[in-house]
């Protein structure tokens, strides 16, 4: 799984970040200490992380505040907040969009038992987005399209154009308008974003060149950035990990 922590104290930040790792040993933590830093890196990042582990009180901004922004842009992120003061913020919490319902809410410092209980609610939460992600809708300007994500060898985008590839002939190039970070919210996890402009499923990857490129089944050949390529190379790690286990 791929976690982010985020809070303005940064002794609370590393020492929490060590703890949600060491419950959580298969895991990818990464930390911020900053809301503004964290929302600059998200779009490169979302189309990895399980959730965001976010202090309320952060300076010159409100957590919650920044949990409806993230969950309003990427829905497949699970909030889990984090405070000192629950007296102070519980009415704000659940009084918040009844579409920004938060996985788990801790309070500092977090005992060992209640982070397990919430990491354990996030998998079952991914557990059911994931069922709900086998088939997508998209529509171009002619069309619109049903189609099964098992099917999509990659994805590439240059500018505001999103190609859609499969095998299937029918439907073997489809471009429609969208962002890379707002089309990877509607993928499973086995789809990693390797470059800025390119997203490749894993399970049609034949082999990784250095990890410099990847080959895909169909012999299609993909840079991998080097801004990508350790977050790339954990996801990749990680996954292969949990399937041969």
């Amino acid at each position: 799984m791929y976690f982010i922590v985020c809070d303005d104290n940064k002794d609370f930040a590393d020492y929490f970040g060590k703890q949600l790792s060491e419950t959580e040993p298969d895991s990818i933590v990464k930390v911020f200490h900053s809301a503004k830093r964290l929302l600059f890196n998200l779009p490169e990042l979302s189309g990895y992380v399980d959730a965001i582990f976010l202090d309320i009180n952060l300076e010159n901004m409100n957590g919650i505040d920044v949990a409806v922004d993230i969950q309003h842009r990427y829905p497949n992120i699970s909030i889990v907040y984090i405070t000192g003061y629950p007296d102070d913020y519980s009415q704000a919490i659940f009084n918040c969009p009844p579409d920004v319902v938060p996985a788990a809410f801790l309070v500092k410092p977090v005992k060992t038992e209640y982070l397990k209980n919430a990491i354990e609610r996030i998998k079952g939460i991914n557990r059911n987005s994931e069922n709900d992600k086998r088939f997508i809708c998209v529509k171009t300007q002619q069309e619109k399209y049903i189609i099964r994500t098992d099917k999509i060898t990659h994805i590439s985008v240059q500018g505001r154009k999103l190609t859609i590839y499969t095998p299937c002939e029918e439907t073997k190039e489809i471009t429609v308008n969208s962002t890379l970070s707002q089309f990877m919210n509607m993928l499973p996890k086995n789809f990693v974003q390797c470059h800025k402009s390119y997203c490749v499923n894993l399970e049609y990857v034949r082999n990784f060149n250095g990890w410099k490129t990847v080959t895909l089944t169909d012999n299609t050949e993909i840079d991998i950035g080097r801004s990508f390529v350790n977050d790339f190379k954990r996801i990749v790690t990680e996954m292969y990990s949990v399937l041969q286990h």
